[in-house]
């Protein structure tokens, strides 16, 4: 065998590939790992043996007896392995004993469904470990579904979370089930790109749910149905907005595969638009999805492609669809009023572009010069000026390079002063929406799924989400069943459970909890995170800003901010250091976490009757309310708009954990505030 052979890399996990891989996601690695786990019976491994006749499933090492140790020497000796031809062996943290044990019954299972089966003369199915048969298996994965939909981040009522949820598998595994299910299909064991089961265990890393309820249901159908329709979905914190988004574009992508007639509307790329710090995790999902159609972008990058499109009105690019996930967060442009920002809209609309005009002269091209008619090609909006996104998006459309737009909103999620959430121009009435004259088709999410609090009834989670609205005076409905903050419930007592909620008091101890949950869950996602309330010094990452003083103010601990914004969640090969750094509010805002600390800093305070922002400790420069604004405004205007600001983003942060938060507020009275209302004595 040589030096170096192809492996894919997972996480914390290599894929060994003998045969023919995909070199665009394979590289040549040392066969040394290889050869040792094969020599050595105690290293664990998966393998895989797949022609277009038999299928060899097994595993050794400490899961598993001799007997798959033998077999995998006797097929790397005895097979000759090229492009139909192919052994897969999976080392590393993500292989243990309960990971390898799902894969094999998910793959028995699919095998099963594909006509691979022990009684079929023409095709043998050979299960080295004793896993259940493939009668049996296709209960025994339904009964793991059960188990992460109830219980992995759902919390149904009477339902105790168990050992084997699903946070205690590995990340990598369904990425891991997904790349051997592609070599599989490559081989000719499958006509199925990916099966369903597998594409929705994909998604479990970043959504409180794998599958739709009744109403996100029919809202896809609404939209997949009414096509040249525009959309706006509605829906608080933990409401499964994201989840909803990313169905409605493998539907769309569905039927975009079907179509034959290049003319037809639904022939065009869908345009899958998120927040910057969860734009890689949504290429992985497109990737493992094999959504050919759907394209990830941000803002930014959109508007960039959008805007040489405009530069040469020859090009036949067209989007059957802008999908736009936290549209509240959508940058604005009001003259005069909002700071330039580095995806802003106004830093778009002067933004210069060389393009080449019909006669191939090189011009500077902007949207500014566009919409006042100074490019060739003199093209007007309606008589409407065009003042931020969604007026954008609608040119676009009017112009036919856009079929429709989808938008999911929560105005109380608005956190910086740069976006369309702060000064909504959405008009309601009844069962219409008109955003600057534009029709929006308006959905409802009610149900709240992240909150999944262990041991308490299925409304704990909703209930929580009522009691912070209620805290930052988001909402003046104080109907919530407090238990869910107390230390400790009733139930969680009898049952030794850990209680969802819990007030700390130092940065150190959420980190202590972070840490711990994490021992307890290997497959977790938990950081510890916090407003823009101290300075970040871009020029020197790494440096100590976060810190806990003893009486006399000596400095007990220090942390650091987060290092990035993207792929500060879900990057498991700086998992440890992002673990120990706090997590400002633009690297948590959209993202799950199993487990999460949150710094209540004091940048916000109680009066005695108001919960309020204080501008002077919000450090943010370019995403603060401009002090200009108390000159033209006033400063009650000033003030208000800041608390709406302030408000918003504790409702981000508080809201992130799924399985458990705790709390530390610098402000004692804000604490005692907070306790006194939750009835926490």
């Amino acid at each position: 065998m040589a030096d170096k052979m192809l492996a894919k890399r997972v996480g914390r996990s290599y894929i060994y590939d003998l045969g023919s891989a995909s070199k665009d996601q394979y590289c040549l690695v040392d066969s040394a790992p290889f050869k040792k786990t094969v020599a050595d019976s105690k290293q664990m491994g998966l393998f895989i043996y797949c022609d277009r006749s038999y299928v060899c499933i097994g595993s050794q090492g400490k899961s598993a007896n001799d007997t798959g140790n033998r077999r995998l020497q006797e097929i790397i000796a005895g097979k000759k392995f090229n492009q139909a031809c192919r052994l897969l062996l999976v080392t590393g943290k993500a292989i243990t004993k309960d990971s390898i044990s799902f894969i094999e019954s998910t793959l028995v299972n699919e095998l099963k469904k594909a006509d691979w089966a022990r009684s079929n003369t023409n095709k043998k199915l050979d299960i080295v470990d004793n896993i259940p048969t493939p009668q049996h298996s296709i209960s025994m994965f339904e009964h793991f579904l059960t188990l992460i939909s109830n219980l992995y981040r759902s919390g149904h009522k009477g339902k105790k979370k168990s050992s084997d949820d699903t946070y205690n598998f590995p990340d990598e595994t369904p990425e891991i089930l997904s790349s051997i299910w592609d070599v599989l299909h490559e081989v000719g064991c499958s006509n199925k790109t990916i099966p369903d089961s597998i594409r929705d265990l994909l998604i479990s890393k970043y959504s409180p749910r794998l599958s739709l309820d009744s109403t996100q249901q029919n809202i896809l159908n609404s939209i997949v149905e009414t096509p040249d329709d525009n959309h706006i979905i509605l829906g608080g914190a933990g409401t499964g907005k994201t989840l909803l988004l990313f169905k409605i574009a493998a539907e769309l992508d569905k039927r975009a595969q079907a179509v034959i007639d290049r003319d037809d509307p639904a022939n065009g790329q869908i345009a899958l638009i998120l927040q910057s710090n969860f734009k890689d995790e949504g290429k992985d999902i497109e990737e493992q999805y094999h959504m050919g159609n759907v394209g990830i972008y941000t803002i930014g990058s959109f508007t960039s492609d959008a805007v040489k499109v405009l530069a040469d009105p020859t090009k036949e690019v067209r989007y059957s669809t802008i999908l736009v996930d936290e549209g509240h967060g959508l940058p604005s442009f009001k003259k005069g009023r909002l700071p330039k920002t580095n995806n802003g809209f106004r830093a778009q609309w002067y933004r210069s572009y060389t393009v080449k005009d019909r006669n191939g002269n090189a011009v500077d091209f902007t949207l500014s010069k566009y919409f006042n008619g100074e490019l060739p090609g003199k093209l007007k909006y309606s008589g409407k000026p065009v003042k931020d996104f969604i007026d954008f998006f609608h040119y676009l459309k009017a112009q036919g390079r856009i079929r429709n737009v989808v938008i999911c909103y929560d105005p109380d999620q608005w956190i910086y002063s740069g976006a369309i959430g702060r000064d909504s121009d959405f008009q309601f009435s009844g069962d219409e929406c008109k955003y600057h004259g534009i029709q929006f088709i308006p959905h409802r999410l009610e149900h709240q799924y992240r909150i999944s609090p262990e041991g308490q009834n299925s409304d704990s989670g909703s209930d929580f989400i009522k009691g912070i609205r209620y805290f930052l005076q988001l909402d003046t409905d104080n109907d919530f069943n407090r238990e869910v903050f107390k230390q400790k419930s009733k139930r969680e007592k009898v049952e030794n459970a850990d209680p969802y909620f819990g007030i700390v008091n130092s940065i150190q101890e959420l980190f202590d909890y972070v840490d711990e949950k994490k021992k307890q869950h290997p497959g977790s996602h938990n950081r510890v995170v916090a407003s823009y309330a101290v300075d970040w010094d871009r020029d020197k990452p790494g440096q100590k800003v976060w810190f806990d003083t003893d009486e006399s103010g000596h400095i007990l601990n220090s942390w650091a901010w987060n290092d990035r914004q993207k792929d500060f969640v879900y990057e498991e090969s700086s998992e440890e250091e992002h673990r120990h750094q706090v997590g400002s509010i633009f690297a948590a805002q959209g993202q799950d976490l199993d487990y999460a600390g949150v710094i209540v800093a004091r940048d916000i305070g109680y009066d005695g009757q108001h919960v309020h922002g204080i501008p002077e400790n919000y450090r943010h420069t370019a995403g603060i309310i401009p002090q200009s604004e108390k000159d033209q405004y006033g400063i009650a205007h000033y003030k208000q708009a800041f608390d709406q600001q302030i408000r918003g983003i504790y409702y981000v942060l508080l809201t992130r954990g799924i399985h458990g938060v705790r709390v530390f507020f610098q402000d004692k009275a804000l604490e005692q505030h907070f306790k006194d209302i939750m009835g926490i004595h």
